[in-house]
């Protein structure tokens, strides 16, 4: 069967399938390189602004806010560029929700653990990144499994950013 043989009524059921699949699933491709520029451009805006700009115009001035402060700024910047970047990866605002509450909360508990414990519970963190990348990877996620999966692989990427950010800046 050639391309001409083809008759005109089934090409609109096979675009209305190619639309459909696109919409209600993620391409996998994009995932695994998307964290890390992100949260790499949060650290160093994070490194900056806070130590530049924003601590001195709040007045947080104390030892704790300079130490974890910029790690803290690091993630509600990373945050912000989830949400713009969900604007673009999906097509609907339910999906974006779901997304953006999942990698914001996933972010926060992973910035606790970090500021809590230290660099001890980060070995953790970047265990839990590799587990949900070999056992998700193979799937299509849904909005909040990708989300977890940002969450995750931003704050592991935010931590080496932060350090190589304050080495550099």
């Amino acid at each position: 069967m050639g391309i001409e043989e083809v008759d005109n009524e089934s090409e609109p059921n096979l675009e209305s399938m190619v639309l459909s699949s696109k919409s209600s699933s993620f391409d996998i491709k994009w995932q695994v390189w998307q964290p890390v520029p992100i949260a790499f451009l949060s650290a160093f805006l994070s490194k900056f602004y806070w130590t530049e700009f924003s601590s001195s115009i709040i007045d947080f001035d104390s030892q704790w806010w300079s130490e974890n402060g910029v790690i803290l700024f690091s993630g509600i910047i990373y945050s912000i560029f989830l949400f713009v970047g969900s604007l673009y990866w999906l097509d609907n605002w339910k999906k974006r929700a779901e997304l953006f509450v999942a990698s914001v909360v996933t972010t926060i508990i992973a910035m606790m653990l970090i500021i809590g414990g230290s660099i001890l519970c980060w070995p953790f963190l970047i265990a839990g990144w590799v587990l949900i990348t070999v056992f998700w990877g193979r799937y299509n996620l849904s909005p909040w499994r990708t989300g977890v999966w940002l969450g995750f692989g931003g704050s592991v990427v935010l931590v080496l950013a932060g350090v190589l950010a304050h080495i550099i800046i």
